[in-house]
């Protein structure tokens, strides 16, 4: 028995699946954005002892309110004043959530620094209508504040 042309059929067979699977998946990739252009994070200090966070986040995108965590590393936050929420329905969840669309910006001041240059790690989770919920994105943000002895500047 001659197995050549059953291998050169398998080896076909092959080469298609692995092109057909290429294709699903950069059709895949065109279809989301990439979390961090999807949820893009800008932040600035507004203050001795204040900072603004802005996300913009892209059409067809939202980001959850209650997923947000804001943390000073051996420091606190006073109190936000957060904007008005949509609500709706999510079925990943089950039960009625509120979300934020185009822009979220947070004036936060900072109570306590714990160290100087502060150390914001900040925690945030969105989807995209089309289906695909993000894991939970983390940034670390170090921020001069100059009400703690800082030189004004912000690194993400």
């Amino acid at each position: 028995m001659n197995l050549f042309p059953l291998l050169r059929r398998v080896l076909a067979l092959l080469l298609l699946a692995a092109g057909l699977l290429q294709v699903s998946t950069s059709a895949w990739a065109d279809d989301f954005l990439d979390p961090e252009q999807a949820f893009k994070l800008s932040v600035e200090l507004t203050g001795d002892r204040q900072m603004r966070l802005r996300f913009d986040i892209a059409p067809g995108y939202y980001m959850y309110r209650d997923q947000f965590k804001l943390e000073i590393e051996g420091g606190s936050v006073g109190p936000i004043q957060w904007p008005t929420p949509k609500r709706k329905f999510d079925e990943t969840f089950n039960k009625e959530v509120e979300t934020y669309r185009e822009r979220l910006t947070l004036d936060v001041p900072v109570t306590a620094p714990g160290s100087a240059p502060v150390h914001l790690v900040l925690t945030g989770q969105g989807c995209a209508d089309k289906g695909l919920c993000y894991p939970p994105l983390t940034s670390d943000v170090m921020l001069g504040l100059k009400g703690f002895g800082g030189d004004g500047s912000v690194k993400i």
